[in-house]
């Protein structure tokens, strides 16, 4: 938005080979290994349009839909990362990393105070938290001097999690969006980012609407 054109970023790293140190105490068993931690962060900016008032035209009448806001600055997201890189018995590597990430002044479509005459607006509005582990193991099968062949074993596991809304905006449902589903995602602290929140389970016909 035009009340907020800049914004800095800045990333730094850190690696260690304990293997090189003089006491490493395993060097027939874990021939190689390094440390490593890293912090960085990152800007999403609010697409053009969100910034501004919409309005919907059906049959010539004219009605309200997006409420503009010029306040609306990037999305902050902050990952720390940290992990080691083995090399076991001169043969096997093994890579671990754990990711959290939180994403800060996150963009949602919330629903502008009912004397606006708007249906929704875009706010800086929430928080989301990723936690990543990864884990990678390569094993080399045939190792000769014009082949080579090895397998790759990968876990990957990342969980989401809302943990926080701006003051003053209450919990609320967003659509699918082109799933074309209805307002069935949930937003609010402590719940998982994608969670369906169901609010009538149908166990009769006559439950369903009529034609």
């Amino acid at each position: 938005g035009s009340a907020n054109q800049w914004a800095n970023y800045g990333r730094g790293s850190f690696a260690w080979r304990a293997s090189e140190e003089p006491f490493w105490p395993f060097k027939n068993t874990i021939n190689d290994f390094k440390l490593r931690a890293a912090v960085g962060q990152a800007g999403n900016r609010p697409s053009f349009a969100q910034q501004y008032q919409t309005f919907n035209i059906s049959n010539g009448s004219v009605s309200a839909n997006t409420l503009g806001n010029v306040n609306l600055r990037p999305e902050l997201s902050t990952e720390v990362e940290l992990g080691f890189d083995a090399e076991i018995l001169h043969k096997y590597g093994l890579t671990v990393t754990h990711a959290l990430g939180i994403v800060s002044s996150e963009l949602l479509q919330v629903p502008p105070p009912a004397a606006s005459g708007f249906t929704n607006q875009w706010k800086n509005a929430g928080q989301l938290q990723n936690s990543t582990w990864e884990v990678s193991l390569n094993v080399p099968l045939i190792e000769k001097r014009d082949l080579q062949y090895s397998a790759r074993f990968n876990f990957d596991q990342t969980k989401s999690e809302i943990t926080g809304i701006a003051a003053g905006i209450a919990p609320f449902y967003y659509s699918g969006g082109e799933s074309g589903a209805s307002a069935m995602y949930y937003v609010a602290p402590g719940v998982p980012y994608g969670a369906i929140y169901g609010r009538q389970f149908v166990e009769q016909c006559s439950q369903l609407p009529t034609a």
